[in-house]
C-alpha cells in the first residue's frame, strides 16, 4: 500500500511540478517543452490550401532546380533563384525562360542570391557587388546600385518607394549597423541599430543571424543574439522595441561573447554558429501574433524547423514543427505563400499557398495530456 501511494504521489507531483519533460514521440529529435505548452504540425493549422508544382522537364535542363535561394510571385509569373540563374515560371508552374544573362558584363549578373520586386521592377542581388533593376515587363535592364564598396553580403532586402533596406551579413567598420537605406543611387541614407561590439567577431566573420521586413508602414528587425524586435520608421527612426517572448526550446542556449580581440578562427566561429540551439529562420507578425521559425541544431550538420506563434496579449504560446522552406511570405488577411523544395506535399519543388489558424484547438497536442497518456498506459 506504502509503495503504491508512493508511485502515485510521484507521478502527481510530475504532473504537477515545474520542471522541464522531454518529448520525442511527436517529431523528430526531442525538445525540452515545460508543462502547458501548447504543440502542432505547421501544417494541420492550414486552411484554403493551393500547391502548385514547379514542373522539372528532363528535356530542358534550364527548368531543373537544385540549389534554390529565392523567389518571388508576381501572378501570371513566378521567378525563382536556383544554382546562380533567375528563372521564370507560368501560374501552372511551367518552365517559361531564363531572365538576363550570366557572365561579367555590366548588364549581366555574376551571382544571383537574392530577388525582390521594387515597384514596376525586379530587382536581382547580384551578391556580394550590385542590385540589377529589370522591368516587369519585357525583362529589360533599367538601373542597377553598386554596392562592391562595402564588402559584405546583405540580407532580405526590401524595396519602399526609391529606397532600399537591407541587413547587412557581415560588418564594415565605417557603418557598423545592422540595417541601413539606399537611395537609388546607391548611397547610404539612413543608418539604424549599432552593432554591439561584444558579439563583433560574429559580425566581421559574416555569421548573419536576423531578419529584416516592412510591416504596417514600419521596418521591422529581429535578431536572436540580441532577444529583440525592433521597429523603426522609413528614416530608420527607431520607435519602440520588444523582447523576444523566450522559447522553451531556447532557454538552455545563450550566445557567448566574441569580442573581436577573440583568437578563434573562422571556423571555428562557424561551427559555434552552425551549432546554435536558436537561429531566427524566419519572422512574420499579422494580426496579433507574432511568429518565429527557429532552425534548431539537432546533431552534425542538421537541422531542424520549429515554428513558435505566440501572443503576448494573453500568454498564447503555440510551438509548430515546421517543414523546410526557402522563404515564407505574408499577402495580408492570414494568407502566406511559401516556396519548398520538398515536403509533405511531395519531393518536387512547389508553392504552397495557405491562410494559418493558430487557434485551431483540434490541432494542438498538449505535452502533459501526452504524458499522461503514457502513464496510464503504465498502469492499465
Amino acid at each position: 500500500m506504502k509503495g503504491s501511494i508512493g508511485i502515485w504521489g510521484g507521478i502527481v507531483w510530475l504532473l504537477l511540478s515545474g520542471c522541464q519533460i522531454p518529448l520525442d514521440d511527436i517529431k523528430g529529435p526531442t525538445y525540452q517543452l515545460k508543462w502547458g505548452d501548447l504543440l502542432a504540425v505547421y501544417d494541420s493549422l492550414m486552411e484554403d490550401r493551393k500547391i502548385i508544382y514547379l514542373q522539372q522537364d528532363s528535356s530542358k535542363l534550364e527548368s531543373l532546380l537544385g540549389d534554390i535561394e529565392d523567389f518571388v510571385v508576381d501572378s501570371p509569373r513566378i521567378f525563382v533563384v536556383d544554382r546562380g540563374w533567375v528563372k521564370v515560371y507560368d501560374w501552372a508552374g511551367r518552365f517559361q525562360q531564363v531572365l538576363g544573362a550570366r557572365g561579367e558584363g555590366p548588364a549581366e549578373y555574376r551571382r544571383p542570391h537574392k530577388i525582390f520586386k521594387c515597384n514596376d521592377h525586379l530587382v536581382v542581388y547580384d551578391a556580394p557587388i550590385r542590385l540589377l533593376f529589370y522591368t516587369l515587363q519585357g525583362y529589360h535592364l533599367t538601373g542597377r546600385i553598386d554596392y562592391s564598396f562595402y564588402g559584405s553580403l546583405f540580407e532580405d532586402q526590401i524595396c519602399v518607394g526609391d529606397h532600399i533596406y537591407v541587413a547587412p551579413r557581415g560588418m564594415n567598420r565605417k557603418n557598423p549597423y545592422h540595417v541601413l537605406q539606399f537611395d537609388r543611387g546607391g548611397k547610404i541614407k539612413a543608418k539604424a541599430i549599432l552593432m554591439n561590439p561584444r558579439y563583433r567577431d560574429y559580425f566581421l566573420r559574416g555569421a548573419f543571424d536576423g531578419k529584416l521586413l516592412a510591416h504596417n508602414n514600419q521596418i521591422v528587425f529581429a535578431s536572436s543574439i540580441y532577444e529583440k524586435i525592433y521597429f523603426m520608421d522609413y528614416h530608420l527612426v527607431l520607435t519602440d522595441s520588444i523582447s523576444i517572448a523566450p522559447a522553451s526550446i531556447c532557454e538552455n542556449w545563450t550566445w557567448p561573447e566574441m569580442e573581436e580581440e577573440s583568437a578563434m578562427e573562422a571556423s571555428e566561429i562557424f561551427d559555434l554558429y552552425d551549432r546554435a540551439k536558436c537561429l531566427i529562420y524566419d519572422m512574420q507578425l499579422f494580426d496579433e501574433y507574432t511568429m518565429i521559425t527557429y532552425m534548431v541544431h539537432i546533431g552534425r550538420s542538421m537541422k531542424d524547423f520549429v515554428t513558435h506563434i505566440y501572443r503576448e496579449e494573453d500568454d498564447f504560446s503555440l510551438y509548430a514543427f515546421d517543414y523546410p522552406f526557402v522563404r515564407r511570405v505574408y499577402l495580408g488577411g492570414r494568407r502566406f505563400v511559401e516556396l519548398r523544395p520538398y515536403g509533405s506535399e511531395g519531393f518536387a519543388p512547389h508553392l504552397l499557398f495557405y491562410r494559418l489558424r493558430p487557434e485551431n484547438r483540434q490541432q494542438w497536442i498538449n505535452p502533459v495530456d501526452t504524458l499522461k497518456q503514457r502513464l496510464l498506459s503504465w498502469f492499465w
